[in-house]
């Protein structure tokens, strides 16, 4: 089998070989912020070729006095490449866009597949809302795919996958530049946000005397679907997976039958069906189905009936669940009291941007500030009432509202990711099996496609 290694060229660029064929030929860049000045390895001295345990660090001297310093290891069968930003001014750092890899076609000494008009991009949309799905495509400029993508041909002869490893602290994306479909960049930042990531405003920066991009990970083989499912396990490696004994859920959420025409009678229709007419015919899972009321039960349930439905089905051993939506504003009255929350509206909690104002509404809602000490709250107290109602199963909605850009309450916070992080640590805490003391499946609808990390 042939080795996989990372080869340096003085002109700024690096190269991935399998053996002697080269998987990939790139470079690296970032922005400044406050200049808009482009840091690039191909304008910058090759200072330094350092070996590590698993391959190359290579650092960058611009004459800016930035070290751009390109970490790139080989490591249990994948390659992986990272980009810091070093200040050596000690004036402090400001970035908000990074490319840790900007591969291109260099002509003959490229991989037939970045040469070969048969080639198909797999563009992975970043959540799964307005519509938004994969598809396969002619590799063309201004192509770009969330977190991952792979080139292939259709024939199973060649296929290469970059795939972003980090979640917590960028948006990612794998882009062809608006007019060259001879590169393909794996972007963090700005460059990886648009009206994709639902983005009003600009992507956060970061600053310091040391920024670092997510990493990016690049496989290559014969099978994009294998190169796929590779990546699934190395990350399912890499962060712990959330464990789930009770089988998989099976039943039904009243809002996409019925919608707003649910009311008590029909949804315990429902229910009967499923337990009198679906189960004896074996769709269930471990003898169990779910019965669960989705948006708009507030309104369309008082709570004497809320209750007697909740506990006729726990009487013949079906689940109950619930709905709600925690990072995004529905309401319309914005001065309007929180329930739960004397003394405090809907405005107060809502992501703003530079100048203080509202961000536009995103499928009729509006993001909450998730790092708002009164949002966090506001979702302890909503979620300690859901469990002592006794619900067993809660599809939260709308969570890409949580890692929305704006200017968030704790100045620590610089990126949506970042906050996303902070509402799903909320909610992971909250909702904990060892701290219930019962089993409690939580349900993502409408969020980022890879949560990894968060």
């Amino acid at each position: 089998m042939n080795r996989t290694t990372w080869k340096v060229r003085e002109d700024g660029t690096f190269a991935l070989l399998q053996g002697e064929r080269p998987i990939l030929c790139a470079s690296a860049h970032a922005r400044d912020d406050r200049t808009g000045t482009v840091w690039d390895t191909r304008e910058c001295t090759l200072e330094n070729v350092r070996r590590t345990e698993n391959g190359l660090e290579l650092t960058f001297l611009h004459p800016e006095s930035v070290r751009l310093v390109e970490q790139l290891t080989v490591e249990a069968g994948y390659a992986t490449a990272r980009l810091v930003i070093r200040d050596g001014k000690q004036r402090g750092l400001r970035v908000r866009s990074l490319t840790p890899l900007s591969a291109r076609d260099s002509g003959e000494t490229s991989p037939r597949l970045w040469r070969d008009p048969r080639t198909k991009m797999l563009l992975v949309p970043y959540d799964n809302d307005m519509w938004m799905r994969y598809e396969a495509v002619a590799l063309h400029a201004g192509l770009r795919s969330s977190d991952v993508t792979c080139l292939f041909r259709d024939a199973d002869e060649e296929a290469v996958l970059i795939g972003a490893m980090d979640f917590d602290v960028w948006k990612n994306a794998i882009a062809c530049p608006g007019t060259d479909a001879r590169m393909l960049e794996a972007r963090c930042g700005e460059d990886a946000c648009g009206e994709d990531t639902h983005d009003a405003q600009r992507h956060g920066a970061l600053e310091g005397m040391e920024i670092a991009s997510s990493r990016f990970l690049i496989l290559s083989g014969q099978d994009a679907r294998s190169l796929l499912e590779n990546y699934g396990r190395i990350l399912g490696g890499m962060y712990p997976v959330r464990r789930w004994d009770q089988g998989v859920p099976f039943g039904w959420n009243c809002y996409a039958a019925l919608g707003r025409r649910v009311n008590a009678s029909n949804f315990r229709s429902a229910g009967d069906f499923l337990f009198d007419s679906l189960m004896p015919l074996e769709f269930q899972n471990q003898g169990t189905t779910y019965v669960n009321l989705d948006g708009g039960w507030q309104v369309f349930f008082t709570e004497d009936e809320r209750k007697a439905l909740r506990e006729s089905q726990h009487a013949r051993g079906q689940k109950a669940g619930i709905y709600d939506a925690p990072f995004a504003c529905f309401s319309r009255e914005l001065d309007r009291e929180l329930p739960l929350m004397e003394g405090h509206t809907y405005r107060e909690i809502l992501l703003r941007d530079g100048e203080g104002r509202l961000l536009p509404r995103v499928d009729g809602s509006l993001p909450y500030d998730l790092t708002h000490p009164v949002w966090q709250e506001w979702t302890r107290r909503k979620a300690e009432r859901i469990l002592a109602w006794g619900y067993d199963y809660l599809k939260i909605d709308f969570l890409s509202h949580g890692a929305m850009e704006g200017i968030h309450h704790d100045p620590a916070v610089k990126t949506g990711r970042q906050a996303l992080k902070v509402g799903y640590d909320l909610l992971s805490e909250l909702y904990d099996q060892k701290r219930i003391g019962r089993p409690f499946f939580l349900s993502l609808s409408i969020a980022p496609l890879f949560p990894f990390g968060t």
